[in-house]
């Protein structure tokens, strides 16, 4: 038994366009004079701010929704097949693995929903890998002083990495995972590599929620200043890298 989370269309579809029109002052800027490029920055980051603030109280209704409602049917289900198995004998043994996955999945998508600041980046990765008790093996190595970064970059960058995660987890069916972060005095470069099944680029693996994941990472990498590559190919993995720039970095 799978949980699917997804949002209503039209609403994806608002915060998509708001996410175009929050960016259209950044795409600019660079050919701007300092003052000017600053305001638009400042513009850029304040409406990133309202969008992130609706997006949260969003995914927190959401979240209550789902424990309320789901989580408290698979607890009650799940207490009544075990008292089922003790007076009538009867093992049920398979239908309680599945509600306990199903409530394991749960619990990893409300812990997702309710995503509080990452606060230290290695721990908070080390979190989401727990909750999502992923297939692959997993190698996580991080290199570097994360003081050097603000914390609001370190939220974003921990967004940025968490959805490359899940790309692979959801889409590309391999064995081994390697996620490895590098902080230096001027930048922060993240790795999120697998050997899996790959894809064309340009087709976006052939997957919407694919697409639709990395149009989010970018755009999280541009509102910071950095950018985001993806290299891969059909049969032979992906390579996803994420670098920003900190603020002892020009960003010109």
């Amino acid at each position: 038994m799978s949980l699917k989370l997804e949002l209503d269309n039209d609403l994806a579809r608002s915060v998509a366009g708001e996410r175009r029109e929050r960016l259209a002052p950044l795409a600019g800027s660079r050919a701007l004079n300092p003052r000017s490029r600053k305001a638009a920055l400042d513009q850029a980051g304040s409406l990133l701010e309202r969008i992130d603030h609706a997006r949260d109280e969003e995914r927190r209704r959401i979240a209550r929704d789902l424990h309320d409602r789901l989580g408290e049917s698979l607890s009650s289900a799940l207490r009544q097949l075990e008292l089922h198995e003790i007076t009538s004998g009867f093992s049920a043994e398979p239908v309680k693995e599945s509600l306990v996955e199903a409530m394991r999945r749960l619990r990893a998508t409300l812990s997702d929903l309710r995503q509080e600041p990452a606060g230290s980046l290695r721990s908070a990765i080390a979190r989401y890998i727990d909750s999502v008790a992923p297939e692959p093996e997993v190698l996580l190595r991080i290199e570097g002083d994360e003081a050097w970064v603000p914390d609001d970059i370190l939220d974003e960058a921990f967004l940025v990495i968490r959805e490359a995660i899940r790309n692979v987890l959801r889409h590309s069916d391999s064995a081994t995972l390697m996620i490895a972060v590098t902080i230096a005095a001027h930048e922060l470069h993240a790795r999120v590599e697998d050997d899996g099944r790959g894809f064309l680029p340009g087709r976006l693996g052939g997957s919407a929620s694919a697409g639709n994941g990395l149009l989010s990472m970018r755009e999280r990498a541009c509102l910071m200043g950095g950018g985001l590559t993806v290299s891969s190919a059909p049969g032979q993995g992906t390579l996803i890298q994420l670098r920003i720039p900190l603020p002892a970095c020009p960003h010109d």
